[in-house]
């Protein structure tokens, strides 16, 4: 929004100061040294100035506004309706063309209305974030829900902003109603906050665990400077139903500590917010990064109603986690890795790989299917996979 006051104040330091300066120091430079680095510095001084410029436009909060990504026939319905205007007074062919594009863009945009708001069926897609974990559960009917958001451990690189927020705008998504923390490490939580900042939540859901990052108290400032309701454990017992889906929080229980241990922390990883979603007789779970221990409490509070369709293999598919006990209480159809290709953990692990294989489970890899979405609707359970290895 402020591309041309920007390049009002940004061009003219470029044109009249920072190029000549470039120009001038290149053409003295075989002769002396000296006076060349003379004529660089008022090069030198305007691209300070120009980058402090481009830091303030942009550091506006009214600069700029997020929108979907539009297709190539939106892309191509744009440039059509400028070329028909242009022409509109000129020529009478220009009317029925602009016409014929009208039509097609309210058809695109009915077709986009009811894809995101009133879609019929379940859809979950387990993205390829890297080494970390991130869900999109679109349920019927509109609403969005995110179970956790990626991430990476330092650096700079926000993978809610490169990653998930772009698969959301191509969708057409502009709201994620139910923001889920699974376990506040950076895997799983760092990604989150510019889906707090960005995409207007109304509720959001984690296990009541905390951590001394600065990525936690960012996300939770968010949370709470936006009015965005926080739901635990304690407060999503019994489950919801939204919009038809049935959504359970198995673990952890709502004291807070394992049954018969209250005395001894269970660990941030098997304290994961577990949760399973029901639709048309077809079951997700996702236990977060539960380890072995994590698995057993899981079960002796739970063991009944463990048995699910698809499951979100715990903690990447770890040595640690997957036990046998565990697999034979889901009894998954599906098993979904979302693990980083080459990573340091060499997650999944081998014997993990194993138990699986003897679960007698499909096994699909983040890192080599891309994003894996399952579709529950009136023609029945299917995936699809950005990999092309799904069945449709």
């Amino acid at each position: 929004l402020v591309t041309v006051p920007a390049n009002l104040t940004v061009v003219p330091i470029l044109g009249l100061v920072v190029i000549p300066s470039g120009l001038i120091f290149a053409a003295v430079l075989p002769f002396s040294m000296q006076a060349a680095t003379f004529f660089l510095l008022p090069g030198i001084w305007g691209l300070r100035v120009l980058t402090a410029l481009v830091r303030f436009w942009a550091g506006l909060p009214w600069s700029s506004l997020w929108i979907f990504t539009p297709t190539l026939l939106e892309i191509g319905i744009f440039y059509g309706l400028i070329f028909f205007l242009f022409f509109l007074r000129r020529r009478t062919w220009a009317v029925a063309g602009l016409s014929i594009l009208l039509l097609i863009a309210f058809a695109d945009a009915g077709y986009w209305i009811c894809r995101v708001r009133f879609n019929r069926d379940l859809r979950i897609t387990f993205l390829d974030v890297g080494q970390g974990s991130a869900a999109l559960v679109e349920f019927p009917n509109g609403l969005k829900m995110m179970v956790d958001g990626g991430g990476f451990p330092g650096g700079r690189f926000d993978v809610g902003r490169m990653v998930v927020a772009p698969y959301l705008w191509r969708l057409k998504v502009l709201r994620v109603d139910y923001l889920v923390l699974s376990h506040p490490q950076a895997d799983h939580m760092n990604g989150l906050r510019f889906i707090a900042r960005v995409f207007h939540p109304r509720e959001f859901w984690y296990n009541g665990d905390t951590a001394e990052t600065a990525p936690f108290r960012e996300l939770m400032a968010l949370v709470e400077s936006t009015g965005v309701r926080v739901r635990r454990p304690i407060d999503l017992q019994g489950g919801t139903k939204i919009n038809g889906v049935r959504v359970e929080v198995l673990h952890p229980p709502p004291e807070g500590y394992f049954p018969g241990s209250p005395d001894r922390s269970p660990g941030i990883n098997n304290n994961s917010l577990v949760l399973r979603i029901s639709f048309r007789g077809t079951s997700f779970l996702l236990p977060g990064d539960l380890e072995h221990e994590g698995e057993a409490a899981l079960l002796a509070r739970n063991g009944n109603v463990l048995k699910s369709d698809v499951l979100l293999v715990p903690h990447h598919g770890s040595r640690g986690s997957s036990s046998p006990q565990f697999l034979r209480a889901v009894r998954p159809r599906v098993c979904v890795i979302s693990c980083g290709a080459g990573n340091y953990f060499g997650f999944p692990h081998e014997q993990t790989l194993r138990r699986l294989k003897a679960a007698g489970c499909r096994i699909l890899r983040t890192d080599r299917s891309g994003a894996v979405r399952c579709i529950v609707g009136t023609r029945g359970f299917r995936i699809e996979t950005c990999g092309g290895d799904g069945n449709r």
